[in-house]
């Protein structure tokens, strides 16, 4: 039920990879389409993690505020990043961590919700721990942790890409609606 988009033939502009779309496509495709009964997009990136004295490396995902409700995840504890989560740009300085990072870094310390962490220079606050096993959807990559897409300018070097039509940088997924065919699915984006 789970589909990747892509597209197809000549760009012009950046493009951070294959089966790519600029934020701004993501967002057409998510409010303009009939096949789909959710959509996200993600990025994913090697972030710089500080909290206390101790500095380390994580891989983090940005997030669209349906990741979350679209997979069906939920929290373990607190909350997971949702659609108020990236309706500004800048405007949620917060984080979700997998269960297995909370437990390898924190301790498995309650106390981490609604502390704060430092992500590549930006303070963020810890709203959730992700439900127990979710670590994302790419099959032996862990996500360490998951931050708002609006937060890109913060945590990614290099310019700010939300508003971008000819920057490709997020993957963009949509869950079919019952009854929907891939190919009915391509037909109809097409």
């Amino acid at each position: 039920q789970l589909v990747r988009l892509e597209s197809e033939g000549a760009h012009y502009g950046n493009n951070s990879g294959w089966a790519v779309l600029s934020y701004p496509m993501y967002q057409d495709f998510r409010d303009h389409n009939a096949v789909f009964s959710g959509m996200f997009c993600r990025d994913v990136l090697a972030l710089s993690l500080s909290s206390g004295a101790r500095t380390e490396r994580a891989t983090g995902e940005l997030v669209s505020g349906t990741y979350f409700p679209v997979l069906g995840a939920g929290a373990a504890m607190g909350r997971t990043i949702g659609p108020d989560d990236d309706r500004v740009a800048h405007g949620a300085p917060v984080a979700v961590l997998s269960w297995r990072f909370w437990v390898r870094r924190f301790g498995a310390d309650p106390g981490v919700l609604n502390k704060t962490i430092t992500i590549n220079g930006h303070t963020l606050t810890v709203v959730g721990v992700a439900q127990r096993g979710f670590e994302g959807i790419d099959p032996g990559e862990s996500t360490d942790l998951w931050l708002p897409v609006t937060m890109q300018a913060e945590v990614m070097p290099g310019p700010e890409l939300l508003t971008d039509r000819r920057s490709r940088w997020v993957a963009a997924f949509g869950r079919l609606k019952a009854g929907v065919t891939q190919t009915q699915a391509k037909a109809s984006l097409e």
